[in-house]
Parts: structure tokens; sequence; C-alpha cells
């Protein structure tokens, strides 16, 4: 009797053991060295920028987006995707060396780590070769359904790409295979706390949504009219959508449903705060923003909303909703940016990059410059 429980006692031993070892194995493939984002806070010690400060970087820079502790920019050279450190510790260095191009991309909201999109040429075989169709080139390959002389179709792969640039540690997600010519990843959400991310393609006549999870798992999400913004809620599966008719609409990932919030007015997406706040401007027959609508998002609606007046009619693209809950215009003509709550103004020289906590970042020449906006 003692003998059959010491055999049982120890072949309970060996199963534990063997899954606790298949529990390592999986841990160590897919959440060590994956480059998973997983939500955490003071990761990086935030550059020390005094007011007025300069840091130089090439005038022929375009699309500067600075990091969230203002350690890192990154910009687009001559097409190529490049990355300076701020602090000048070390050189300039390009991201990719490939035939692939960049379409889309942005820093993650709490670490060094920049997401970008990138799009490549595929060829996909025909057994009909050029009866298929014609040799109609449109850009840098066939229009979509057309076919070359040899037999191969013109299609498109588009990527998303993780890059913690102080390691050097990419995670790249499954490639969105066989897309049109002209189709492009336009934008990128994501959320720390669920690990979900979205990407968002335009095409020729609507945008198209795809959803990865922290298991590199892609999914079809849902269609959305071309210029539709959305935005990404932090501590729950909920993506916001807007859409041409001025409703707000919002995915929820755990069901699988798209829904639309209850508003007699008709609105646009302006942002949502690190809270999961969100942000809407209210429009008037000329799409122009009148008064702005701010709520908390909680059970899949929003209870009460706070309105604020604005002076006069704004365009929606020139608001600014900061990760603390600022909500900040952008005045082009005056080259001057207007806290809205507060009635605060700051002007400034050069181009407008973007506002990063308290800070106004310009790009004057070969400089960026820091301005502390209280």
């Amino acid at each position: 009797m003692k003998k059959k429980i010491v055999t049982v006692y120890k072949w309970i031993i060996i199963s534990i053991s063997l899954q606790l070892l298949i529990l390592i194995l999986i841990d160590a493939r897919f959440f060590a060295n994956n480059g998973v984002i997983k939500f955490d806070q003071d990761l990086d010690t935030p550059t020390e920028m005094k007011d007025g400060s300069k840091i130089k970087i090439p005038e022929e820079a375009v699309n500067i987006k600075i990091s969230y502790n203002k350690n890192y920019a990154a910009y687009l050279l001559n097409d190529k995707l490049m990355i300076t450190d701020i602090s000048q510790k070390e050189k300039d260095k390009e991201i990719l060396n490939t035939d692939k191009s960049v379409t889309f991309y942005r820093w993650m909201n709490d670490r060094n780590t920049l997401i970008y999109a990138t799009k490549s040429e595929e060829g996909v075989k025909t057994e009909e070769g050029a009866k298929s169709g014609s040799a109609a080139k449109t850009g840098s390959g066939t229009k979509s359904g057309t076919v070359s002389k040899s037999g191969t179709v013109s299609k498109f792969e588009l990527e998303v790409t993780t890059l913690d640039v102080e390691n050097d540690r990419a995670r790249t997600l499954p490639k969105i295979m066989k897309q049109p010519v002209g189709a492009q990843i336009n934008d990128i959400e994501f959320s720390h706390v669920t690990n979900m991310i979205y990407a968002k393609i335009a095409t020729e006549k609507v945008e198209k949504i795809y959803s990865f999870d922290i298991m590199n798992e892609m999914e079809y999400t849902t269609e959305t009219p071309l210029g539709s913004i959305m935005k990404q809620a932090s501590y729950t599966d909920n993506l916001f959508i807007d859409d041409e008719k001025g409703k707000i609409k919002f995915w929820m990932g755990s069901r699988k449903t798209l829904n639309t919030l209850s508003l007699k007015e008709k609105c646009v997406l302006l942002g949502l705060s690190a809270k999961d706040e969100i942000f809407l401007g209210v429009l008037d027959k000329n799409n122009l923003v009148v008064s702005i609508k701010e709520g908390t998002f909680e059970k899949n609606t929003v209870k009460t909303w706070e309105d604020t007046k604005l002076d006069s009619p704004r365009e929606p693209e020139n608001f600014m909703i900061t990760e603390d809950g600022k909500i900040y215009y952008n005045e082009m003509k005056t080259s001057t940016i207007f806290e809205i709550k507060n009635k605060l103004n700051k002007q400034y020289n050069g181009k407008f990059v973007e506002i990063k906590g308290d800070t106004l970042i310009t790009a004057d020449g070969n400089k960026l410059k820091f301005t502390k906006l209280q």
C-alpha cells in the first residue's frame, strides 16, 4: 500500500514539474523575448529641458515626433526613418535599411519605444497571366486587380513593428497581406494595460481596422469611412471611432461589437486623456468646433458631460488633448498655442512640432526648441 502511495506522489510531482517546465517555455517564447509592452510608470528619467533649450536636428527633417520623456526624437530624412538622442549622447541612427517604406510612426506613451508601420510590394502569381487584365501602372505598382505582362499581380503587405530604442529590441506583428496599391497604415493605437494594438488601413474608398493581441494574434475588427479618427482607451479594450455623420462609435474588443454613444449633437473625436476621459468637439453646420464635451467613459457610457463653449468656431484638426487632460489649440495663422480652459496663450517661432506635458516643441531651421507653457 505504501509503495502505491509513493508511486502516486512521484507521478504527481513529475506531472507538476512538466507543467511548470511547459509554462516556463511558453513564457520565454511568447513574453520574455518578443518585446511585449506592459504597463508601468517612471521607467525612464526624463531629459531636463530648460525653458528655451535648443537641440540640433537636420534642417530637412520632417514629421518630427518626440518620445514621452523628451529623450529621443524620430523624424523622416529623405524618406528614411531616423532617431536622434536629444541628450546628444549618441549619433543619429537609421531605423530601416530596406526597400520598405514607412507610412506611420509614433512613440509609446510611457517609454522610449517607437511603433511604426511599413509597406512593401509582394508578387502574387496568376495562372491566367495577362489574360486577367491590363498592365496599367500607378505609382510604384499596378492597379489592384490588374496583371503585369509577366503574370504577376502587384499587391502590398503591411507590417507594424515596435522598437525599444534603448535596447534595440524589436517586436514585429503579423503581416497584413495582399493589400491593393494605395493601401497603407495611417494610424496606430495601443493600450499598455490590455496590450492590444489597433492599426488602421486607408484604401481608396474606406478604412479598415485590424487588432493584434499579446499573443500576436491578428484579427479584422471593423470598417470606417475615410478620414475617421480612432483613439484607444487605456484601461479597457475599447476603441473610439468617429464617422462622417458626426457619430461617435466604440468597438468593444471583449464582446466584438460596435456600439454608438448616445449624443444629440454632431461631434468629432478630439482625443482621450490617460485616465480615459473622452473629449469631443461639437460641430456647427460648417463642421467647425463650437464647444467641447468632456466626460469619463464608464460601464460603456458617459453619464455626465462637461461642456466648454469656445469664443469662436475652430478647426477640429488643430486641437490637442494631452495625457493629463489639458485642451490645447494651435492657431497656425498667428503661430499661437491656446490652452482652452485657462484661456492662456503662447506665441512661437518656426514650425509647430507637438506638446509634451507642459512643454511646447517647435522646429526652426536646424534647431528643436523647447518652451514651457506654464
